[in-house]
């Protein structure tokens, strides 16, 4: 079974950038059930910071492989050297296939929001579930939501605030 993440930002999950805190730590524990209880052959991750990032390490920590859909090359290079590093890291490991999804494109000249668009059909195309970390529906994680509710992907949601309650 493979299991893809959609997820919100670190400015969405408490601005930790670090994905150290009590948002991560939650999400991170759910994460962890998640994958205890399904048991996925794949995990598939789109890399961007936040909870793909925390899919990402638990694949690895599960030594699951991981199916990396990198929306275009060069994402990673706004960020810090640390999460650059670690990136490069998990997009090199012999359990990672990566996929360039720009590089699936049939507009040569897509925006940034159609190339993450694109990676998002991508993902969910690949998955038989989706795991989506959601507190705010009016994003980009609730687009992949709605589009894998559309293609008849079971989600399965983490509310990232849950570690309030």
């Amino acid at each position: 079974m493979r299991v893809a993440i959609t997820g919100h930002r670190p400015n969405r999950l408490g601005n930790e950038w670090d994905h150290s805190g009590p948002y991560s730590d939650y999400v991170w524990y759910r994460m962890i059930d998640i994958v205890k209880i399904l048991k996925p052959d794949q995990m598939i991750s789109g890399m961007a910071l936040g909870a793909d990032f925390l899919w990402a390490r638990v694949a690895r920590r599960k030594k699951i492989p991981l199916i990396a859909t990198v929306p275009f090359k060069g994402q990673e290079r706004r960020w810090n050297q640390d999460h650059q590093d670690e990136y490069r890291d998990i997009i090199n490991d012999e359990n990672t296939k990566l996929i360039i999804t720009a590089e699936t494109i049939s507009k040569t000249n897509a925006t940034l929001s159609e190339k993450y668009k694109h990676r998002d059909r991508i993902t969910v195309g690949h998955c038989q579930i989706l795991v989506a970390v959601m507190s705010d529906p009016k994003s980009g994680t609730g687009y992949t939501v709605k589009y894998a509710r559309e293609k008849d992907i079971p989600v399965i949601l983490i509310d990232p605030e849950g570690w309030k309650t």
